[in-house]
């Protein structure tokens, strides 16, 4: 027995890399505020937990 393999057309490598892109962007989206979290509040001269406050209701 042989085993015959399609061609993979380029249309469908787009597409993986579209999704690998998209889930790249969210996940980096959902940490990057938490990891700016103590610039902010420096820059704000301002206490982690009450800029956290902040982000909590910008986020709702």
């Amino acid at each position: 027995m042989t085993d015959h393999l399609l061609p993979v057309p380029h249309k469908s490598w787009g597409v993986v890399f579209a999704m690998s892109l998209a889930a790249f962007v969210l996940v980096a989206s959902e940490f990057m505020p938490v990891s700016l979290l103590t610039p902010i509040a420096a820059d704000l001269h301002g206490w982690q937990e009450h800029c956290q406050t902040l982000l909590k209701r910008e986020a709702a």
